[in-house]
């Protein structure tokens, strides 16, 4: 990889302070360290224990681990530089260069601005859910049966199938086209329909003729087995009242009205699901982990017209 390139990248990656977000890495001086530096202007509390000051710019320190940070940003094949002299260099050049604009931010005062303010407070958001999710992954146990074990809940089900029917401004549209109904035209529809199988109308012909999400229309309305976070929280908190056989009152969402009707519940065994947790690894475990933590948040809507009035 020739300079320029090279450059480009660690440039896009360090001014842009993703390098930031990693986490991994020694936090241990490299081996010809022989002794910590004192940072100029500031103290090293908070620093990990065997960092040490690579250089400093107009007095700011930069951190072999700034520097540790930035090199495992790289694409993997990138990383071989920080193992020759001028490797280092080029990185250390372009965390200068991410100083001196740090700097100039603050004597301009951006640091001060509300919108830097909230791009910060998003960012130190995104990074402690990274490092949560991280050691919750890294704590969860290892063997996939005493996983299955601590979150059986989580492998739970739902039969569920639905009616959609599309309003104004929502996601689905109509399933033959044209314009959608009045929220409050979609609803009267949908109570209609919820009649009709109340009295005695099968749901999967309904759901063939009537329901606007196409996919489940085909199968007669049928979502198959649901499991916690496939719908969202607020659906599948509505699904979880409903008694089996009953079909529900309209559910409005950000796709249209919805009919339910719970034909079963279950939970799979550790046999059944013990394939999906050996190909998704840790993925699928991270988003169990998640949704066991999200299931247990008290969630209230504060403005609610924000979302009831939000146009297509």
């Amino acid at each position: 990889m020739n300079r320029i390139a090279l450059w480009t990248i660690v440039a896009l990656l360090i001014v842009g302070g993703s390098w930031a977000l990693g986490r991994k890495g020694s936090s241990h001086p490299s081996p010809g360290a022989k002794e910590k530096i004192q940072p100029v202007g500031e103290t090293a509390t908070d620093r990990p224990a065997g960092d040490f000051v690579l250089a400093t710019v107009n007095g700011e320190p930069i951190y072999h681990t700034d520097f540790v940070l930035a090199v495992q940003s790289l694409p993997a094949a990138a990383q071989p530089i920080a193992a020759t002299a001028s490797g280092r260099h080029l990185v250390l050049e372009e965390l200068v260069r991410l100083k001196v604009l740090k700097q100039e931010a603050k004597r301009q005062g951006l640091d001060r601005d509300p919108e830097v303010a909230m791009q910060l407070t998003s960012a130190l958001d995104n990074m402690l859910a990274t490092a949560a999710l991280e050691k919750m992954v890294s704590d969860a146990p290892t063997d996939l049966r005493a996983f299955y074990e601590a979150y059986t809940n989580q492998f739970r089900g739902t039969r569920v199938r639905q009616i959609v029917v599309a309003y104004d401004g929502g996601l689905i549209p109509p399933r033959r086209g044209g314009r959608a109904m009045s929220e409050a035209d979609a609803r009267t529809k949908a109570s209609e329909i919820a009649g009709r199988i109340r009295g005695g109308e099968s749901f999967e012909s309904v759901a063939a003729a009537e329901s606007d999400d196409p996919q489940s229309a085909e199968d007669g309305g049928s979502l198959g087995l649901v499991r916690p976070g496939q719908l969202g929280q607020n659906l599948e908190a509505e699904i979880d009242k409903l008694q089996p056989n009953v079909v529900s009152d309209p559910i409005r969402s950000p796709y249209g009205f919805h009919l339910f009707e719970v034909t079963g519940r279950e939970v799979s065994s550790f046999e059944q699901v013990e394939g999906a947790l050996v190909q998704q690894g840790s993925q699928l475990r991270a988003q169990i982990l998640i949704n066991a933590l999200r299931e247990t948040a008290k969630v209230r809507i504060e403005d609610a017209s924000f979302f009831e009035n939000a146009g297509p």
